[in-house]
């Protein structure tokens, strides 16, 4: 019922996304997020995709959150790989903050509830995860 509800929360385009990266290309997954430790293995436990990320750094693992870079540079450090060759997709100003001071480039996909926030900072503003997407920035 958790994993039925979840998938509705998901945007278009992210299972795919995640799913064309992971299996499809030799790039590597991460997650850097605000959010705990425990509600992050509910959230992608409960979607069956935990596996698919290499690194998982959560809020409760770094001593200043965003926008603070600091979630950005740890997975940078544990992956080792360049910050300048990352690719990160933010959906809030906070993160893009984060994802920009720590070197990293930036798409941003705003939702419903940051669409008016500043993204003037990220390489590319996107309106969704979908092959159909459009550049609105």
């Amino acid at each position: 019922m958790v994993q039925e509800n979840l998938k509705k929360l998901v945007r278009p385009g992210v299972f795919e996304l995640i799913k064309y990266i992971s299996e499809d290309t030799d790039k590597k997954l991460a997650v850097s997020t605000s959010a705990s430790k425990k509600e992050v293995e509910i959230i992608l436990g409960g979607l069956g995709i935990k596996d698919k990320f290499e690194v998982i750094v959560c809020g409760d693992e770094v001593k200043k959150g965003k926008p603070d870079p600091e979630t950005y540079l740890k997975v940078s450090e544990t992956t080792k790989i360049k910050p300048d060759t990352c690719l990160v997709f933010e959906d809030t100003s906070i993160g893009l903050q984060a994802a920009t001071s720590a070197g990293m480039h930036c798409f941003s996909v705003p939702n419903k509830y940051t669409q008016k926030q500043d993204f003037s900072r990220a390489d590319f503003v996107v309106s969704d995860l979908t092959p159909n997407a459009k550049i609105v920035l």
